[in-house]
């Protein structure tokens, strides 16, 4: 490990890869850059090493590594085939149940905090909403969305069950991870019927505002005094403001005050039905006039 590599073979080798075609393989198994007025002595093989694995490590820690354990369902390669007695023997070999123990011993579901409250935040109004409170910090997130499951949803939720550690939310069980996840797609239908009701409203109001407005344009185009926008107002409030209309209708208004036993309404209750007219059609001509 204390073996050096003078800078003369160092610059033969790089040369030698130029001249033979392998000047990729040889520039990455010998990267430097060699300065032949450098005084220092060449790095070891010791040092490069250490180097390296420092910088795995770091590599290492920056992400987040999970393991796939792989089990042949058949020795023949056959598709949509399973050796029950093979895959049963990888599983025990593989130390895939004792796993299983360990897991089910501790916590199945563990998370972040801000990826848990990124999942699960529709479950309380704090995190989600008009009321959301903008700035909560995540792990204060989690214990809203943990209070208002127990409270709200009327969920058996206990200490037990799920715990907080300094930057992770720990759930134990897998059935109480699968009511949250069960919660979470009731209150996304919650939510998109919210939203399908708004823009109903929406697009009902802007179609009911078109529509009026050509019914204006139609009155207007057809020499109407109506006015726009009137005409879900009620119908004696224009035409009988005009005082030949007025008089026509004081006209019939007498002629079936002189005639209650004749008119044109006739058949079974005929009378009746004249006499609510005329009080009808008084109550219109006096609510202009006055």
């Amino acid at each position: 490990n204390k073996d050096v590599l003078d800078k003369e073979l160092i610059l033969l080798l790089q040369a030698t890869g130029k001249s033979s075609g392998a000047a990729n393989l040889l520039e990455t198994l010998f990267p430097e850059e060699v300065d032949l007025n450098d005084k220092r002595m060449p790095k070891t093989s010791g040092y490069k090493i250490r180097t390296q694995c420092g910088e795995l490590v770091k590599t290492l820690s920056d992400c987040n590594p999970h393991y796939v354990r792989c089990v042949k369902p058949n020795d023949q390669k056959a598709p949509c085939t399973v050796d029950t007695s093979r895959v049963v023997h990888q599983a025990q070999y593989l130390g895939l149940l004792e796993n299983i123990k360990v897991r089910r011993a501790g916590f199945a579901y563990r998370a972040e905090f801000h990826r848990f409250v990124e999942r699960f935040s529709l479950l309380s109004p704090d995190t989600s909403g008009p009321r959301m409170k903008i700035g909560m910090p995540d792990k204060e997130a989690a214990k809203s969305i943990l209070r208002n499951v127990k409270r709200e949803y009327k969920v058996d939720l206990n200490k037990n069950d799920a715990q907080l550690g300094r930057t992770k939310l720990f759930v134990r069980t897998p059935e109480m991870y699968f009511e949250f996840e069960r919660l979470r797609i009731v209150a996304i239908g919650v939510w998109a019927t919210k939203i399908q009701r708004v823009y109903r409203k929406y697009s009902s109001r802007r179609h009911l505002i078109k529509r009026r407005d050509e019914m204006a344009k139609l009155y207007e185009a057809a020499g109407k005094r109506r006015r726009r926008g009137s005409f879900a107002r009620p119908y004696d409030g224009d035409y009988v403001s005009e005082s030949d209309v007025r008089e026509c209708l004081m006209d019939v208004i007498q002629h079936y005050e002189g005639n209650e036993d004749q008119g044109t309404l006739s058949g079974e209750g005929g009378n009746n039905l004249r006499l609510e007219y005329v009080d009808w059609m008084k109550r219109a001509v006096e609510g202009v006039s006055g």
